[in-house]
């Protein structure tokens, strides 16, 4: 009898299944169980890493069309690429993980691994290329600011200089 209750320990004890209360819950009662990465067969320890959601990350407003605003936002957002790098990394290792599980083939997802990693290079390319545009305009504009400050100088001393000639209004004074 103790080898019996030894034995029915050892076993885990099925799980009470609650009683949908809406719609919504009864479909996703009846939909495919969700496996979490920490469950799958110890997934691999980034893909169990609490991972950056973009949901989460707040997408900076900038209120002027100036290039310097919108440098400091797209870095401060962008951070080089660090959040993509870090979803990559997640997905590459996840990837491993089903591989070795024999796990090849997806027929539900739109997206391989090599073609975010690709879509994350345009992405960063993209980001790099408009980052140096505004870095353009932003010279481009100081170089403005600056010639346009050297000739309202000139006017104006052009403009005090002309002030101190006095002319008799005929042709031979001028």
């Amino acid at each position: 009898p103790e080898d019996v209750r030894e034995a029915s320990a050892s076993e885990p004890e099925p799980e009470a299944v609650a009683e949908p209360e809406t719609a919504d819950q009864e479909e996703a009662a009846t939909s495919e169980p969700v496996v979490e990465p920490e469950a799958a067969n110890e997934a691999p320890q980034a893909a169990a890493a609490a991972p950056i959601a973009l949901e989460d990350a707040e997408v900076p407003t900038v209120e002027s069309a100036e290039p310097g605003p919108l440098i400091e936002a797209i870095h401060a957002f962008y951070r080089d690429g660090a959040l993509v790098r870090q979803r990559l990394e997640q997905l590459d290792n996840m990837d491993k993980h089903l591989r070795s599980m024999n796990i090849l083939d997806n027929k539900h997802a739109n997206h391989s691994v090599d073609s975010l990693r690709k879509d994350a290079r345009a992405l960063e390319a993209f980001v790099r290329d408009y980052l140096q545009e505004l870095e353009d305009e932003r010279a481009e504009k100081e170089n403005y600011d600056q010639r346009a400050a050297e000739l309202g100088s000139w006017i104006e001393a052009t403009t005090a200089s002309l002030r101190e000639l006095e002319f008799d209004n005929t042709l031979e004074g001028a």
